[in-house]
C-alpha cells in the first residue's frame, strides 16, 4: 500500500504533489508540533516543581532583606 502511495506521487505532476503537501503533510506536522510543544511544557513544569521544592534559589531571585 504504502509503495502504491508513493509510486503515485512520484509519477504525479508537480501541482499534485505540492497539493498533497499543503493539505496532508503541512496540517500532520503542525499536529505533530503542537503535541510535543505540550510535552515540552509539562516537561518543564515538571521539573520547575522539583526544583522550587528543593529550597534552592533560582537565578535571579533575591533573598528579602527583612
Amino acid at each position: 500500500m504504502i509503495d502504491w502511495i508513493t509510486q503515485t506521487l512520484t509519477l504525479s505532476p508537480l501541482w499534485v504533489q505540492a497539493l498533497v503537501v499543503f493539505a496532508v503533510v503541512l496540517p500532520l506536522c503542525s499536529l505533530l508540533a503542537l503535541v510535543l510543544i505540550r510535552v515540552l511544557d509539562v516537561l518543564v513544569g515538571q521539573v520547575k516543581r522539583v526544583f522550587s521544592r528543593s529550597g534552592k534559589r533560582g537565578i535571579g531571585e533575591v533573598a528579602s532583606a527583612s
